[in-house]
């Protein structure tokens, strides 16, 4: 066999034994397909800010919840307890008080409503149609998608947003949010488990 061919046999050989070690095909639409089978996720999260003042990042500990199309409930234990609730296109914020949690109403909920319905429309794949985003793979192991925004509002606090993929199919294991001046938020999400029912309740209130 010539070596040019023996060389380009090995090489899609390497490719179909990384798709098949990764369980994902690396193209949009193939992620989108596997992804449009996750109806829920229940994950540990931890949450790290990066600020260029601080020698060492801002960390978090919570929960995450997400029940397709759109529902969200992030919830953070330590340092700070505070809930966001994503449910029916309607976005709350609680903080823990004294005698419990109080919704903040303080607070402009309006980025906070921009990420979250973004971070629906990653959990569902959906990169290609997306028209806030533009996405490019970066292959790899583990592979991401890397996000630039093409909305102007967007663009107003958010220059990238990677997004790393575990070798679970289906499966989102980080999301790095890097925002302007240099700071950024990583999002590492462990102890995954997919389409587990949950109930409704738990989206609408934050008991």
């Amino acid at each position: 066999m010539p070596k040019a061919l023996k060389k380009a046999g090995m090489l899609v050989a390497a490719c179909l034994f990384c798709m098949l070690v990764s369980g994902w095909t690396e193209d949009l639409k193939s992620i989108q397909k596997t992804m449009s089978g996750v109806q829920s996720i229940s994950a540990d999260v931890v949450q790290k800010k990066h600020l260029k003042i601080l020698s060492k990042p801002l960390s978090s500990q919570g929960h995450f919840l997400y029940q397709a199309p759109d529902s969200l409930r992030w919830e953070y234990s330590s340092p700070i307890k505070s809930i966001v609730l994503v449910h029916a296109g309607i976005v709350k914020r609680y903080v823990w008080k004294e005698n419990g949690f109080i919704e903040d109403t303080s607070v402009k909920l309006e980025a906070v409503r921009i990420v979250m319905g973004q971070i629906s429309k990653w959990f569902q794949g959906r990169f290609e149609d997306n028209t806030d985003f533009t996405g490019v793979i970066k292959p790899g192991d583990p592979f991401r998608i890397v996000l630039t925004p093409r909305n102007d509002t967007i663009k107003g606090f958010i220059t990238e947003v990677v997004i790393t993929f575990s070798q679970t199919p289906g499966v989102v294991s980080a999301i790095e949010i890097i925002e302007q001046q240099g700071t950024s938020t990583v999002l590492e999400f462990h102890g995954v488990v997919l389409n587990h029912p949950i109930p409704e309740r738990l989206f609408e209130n934050v008991q």
